[in-house]
């Protein structure tokens, strides 16, 4: 989102140098999400699921919740059967990871 983009930019102005090249978000990713936060990876229908999953008691989720929520599933092993759309998003951001890995010779 733009705040993330905002961070990134700070950081690269604040650290110069010892993050050149380094400093990444969704946008390098796909321009897709450009202006979407990290939980644009999620379709509604998979946010819902998570809602419904984690905070049944709530009729919208905030993006602070979404966030609550992933970290609930992940946390406690909750098995959760997300899109083919959610998880082409989740493939190719670790694609896009592991490429960086790879290319810095962290195989």
């Amino acid at each position: 989102d733009s705040e993330g983009e905002k961070q990134k930019e700070r950081y690269a102005n604040k650290f110069e140098t010892l993050v050149s090249g380094r400093l990444y978000s969704l946008v390098d990713v796909t321009t897709e999400l450009r202006g979407s936060g990290i939980e644009a990876l999620l379709s509604n229908d998979d946010i819902e699921l998570l809602r419904a999953s984690i905070f049944p008691a709530e009729s919208v989720l905030s993006k602070k919740q979404v966030h609550l929520a992933i970290q609930e599933a992940l946390g406690t092993n909750r098995a959760m059967a997300f899109s083919e759309r959610t998880m082409n998003r989740a493939r190719n951001l670790f694609r896009f990871l592991r490429k960086l890995g790879d290319s810095k010779g962290n195989q």
